[in-house]
C-alpha cells in the first residue's frame, strides 16, 4: 500500500498492489463526495480507479473479497 493523498490534484488516496496488479482507491466516507479535483482526475483517466466506502468495498476493489 501506498499513500498517495498527499500529491493532491485530486490524485487517489492510496495505490494497493496485490497478486501483480495495482488499484488505485479513493476512500470516501458514507456520504463522503468527490471534490472538483477528484471528479476531474476521475474524468481524464483511463485505467482504473475505484470509489470506496468501507472495508468490504476496498478488499472487493482489489479482488480480496470473499476471502
Amino acid at each position: 500500500v501506498e499513500h498517495l493523498h498527499m500529491i493532491g490534484r485530486g490524485c487517489p488516496d492510496i495505490l494497493v498492489g496485490r497478486g501483480g496488479y495495482n488499484y488505485l482507491l479513493e476512500i470516501k466516507s458514507e456520504k463522503g463526495a468527490l471534490t472538483p479535483a477528484e471528479a476531474e482526475w476521475h474524468g481524464l483517466w483511463r485505467g482504473q480507479v475505484a470509489i470506496v466506502r468501507t472495508i468490504d468495498e476496498a478488499l472487493d476493489a482489489v479482488g480480496a473479497y470473499p476471502f
